[in-house]
């Protein structure tokens, strides 16, 4: 027969933080047991977050007099879900030109005993911003780390970007365009440098593509030495 003692069934009482007034009462052998309790009744899957939250549970106990003691406050950071992106993964960056900030070190802002990173997908342009000196607007406790997700934010800048890096500038000085398809609006030209390479270029529908490296004998037949 099996004497060992059971430790002692001490009566708590968890009271969520978040104004709804949701109260439990449970049994644990301690206190430590109680707080592992609080966090396994925190059930993140009912809430649906754009930025970081925390979820604070304050554990009470009951006193010999029949009085509620406070103990412990159990606290839970809930992160968002990563957006989908248009692309296999997110590709995470912090161009200048759109997030500010000193050209070492583009898009981080100076918050208190921390920072503030502004990044961007250079994919679809959704914007994360992420802050290591948070706040608990419930606890006032700083320093806590949140992060917040924007869906589409530069959508708009990023693809201008792809545009203007993908961009060909065309050739270097004036050339004689030649219809070379009229059924696709398609032009031709070529364009013989100073030391007699030549290049050839197509512009479609208004848009210049090219330089594309042309053979000796090319030369010949638009009017090179024969």
């Amino acid at each position: 027969m099996d004497t060992k003692k059971q430790p002692a069934q001490l009566e708590y009482r968890l009271r969520w933080a978040d104004g709804s007034g949701v109260r439990e009462t449970i049994k644990a052998d301690g206190l430590e047991r109680a707080v592992m309790e609080a966090k396994s009744r925190i059930n993140t899957t009912t809430y649906d977050v754009e930025s970081t939250i925390w979820i604070s549970v304050h554990i009470d106990a009951l006193g010999a007099e029949g009085d509620w003691d406070h103990v412990e406050t159990v606290t839970v950071g809930l992160d968002p879900d990563e957006p989908e992106c248009t692309e296999a993964e997110h590709d995470w960056q912090s161009p200048i030109e759109i997030v500010g900030g000193l050209k070492e070190n583009p898009g981080v802002w100076g918050n208190g005993g921390g920072v503030i990173i502004t990044e961007v997908c250079m994919h679809c342009g959704c914007e994360r911003v992420t802050d290591t000196w948070a706040q608990n607007s419930e606890t006032g406790k700083q320093g806590l780390k949140s992060v917040s997700y924007e869906v589409s934010k530069y959508a708009d800048e990023i693809a201008a970007m792809c545009a203007e890096e993908s961009a060909v500038e065309g050739p270097d000085g004036e050339v004689e365009w030649s219809v070379y398809s009229e059924e696709t609006d398609t032009d031709h030209a070529i364009e013989i440098g100073s030391d007699e390479s030549c290049r050839h270029w197509t512009r479609i529908n208004g848009v210049i593509n090219g330089p594309y490296a042309l053979r000796e004998f090319a030369v010949e037949s638009i009017g090179g030495e024969s």
